[in-house]
């Protein structure tokens, strides 16, 4: 599929964000004021990133967190937390890029865990940072106590959207490139 913004990846896109804002509107907060949640928006950007391509998995993961946030605050909006959710898309989205250029001999389940682990460390490190500065710091916890509780729990959270991932991305891609009769 031509990963331009045709009417067709701006269609799909909307979807993507679509389910996105399910995502987060459905999210499991754990904790103060949301800075611990199971969410599957982590599936539901990688799978755009990964398909339509990194602008419009980063799409998603912006304007499924700014809606999914209108729709059901879960404390104050953290402009930051919105921009590291569009990352996941967009790393996605460049993962993808990558090996349709230079390394094609990667399957889409090496792709995946590849997109997941770059994402577990630079998207869920800068998300602790922003929520600890965001709605921990004043509480007076330390920002390694802090961290060293939530990380594990992300690593929990970051497991089920690896699998969700690796189970979905051959349908879904399957279903997005599938030409018209």
């Amino acid at each position: 599929m031509d990963k331009k913004l045709n009417v067709r990846t701006i269609c799909y896109t909307a979807v993507f964000v679509a389910l996105s804002v399910l995502a987060n509107t459905f999210s499991l907060f754990i904790g103060l004021n949301g800075a611990n949640a199971v969410t599957f928006t982590y599936t539901v950007c990688f799978l755009a990133g990964s398909t339509l391509g990194a602008f419009p998995g980063f799409l998603t993961g912006v304007l499924g967190d700014v809606l999914g946030w209108v729709i059901r605050p879960s404390g104050a909006f953290n402009p930051v937390i919105t921009a590291i959710t569009g990352l996941i898309g967009l790393i996605a989205g460049l993962v993808f890029k990558l090996e349709k250029k230079n390394i094609r001999y990667l399957g889409d389940i090496s792709l995946t865990v590849i997109a997941y682990v770059i994402v577990l460390f630079i998207c869920s490190n800068l998300n602790t940072v922003a929520l600890y500065f965001y709605y921990i710091a004043a509480s007076g916890k330390t920002f390694l106590a802090y961290y060293a509780v939530r990380m594990p729990k992300q690593l929990i959270v970051w497991s089920i959207n690896l699998a969700l991932g690796l189970l979905l991305i051959k349908p879904v891609k399957l279903l997005i490139n599938r030409r018209k009769s």
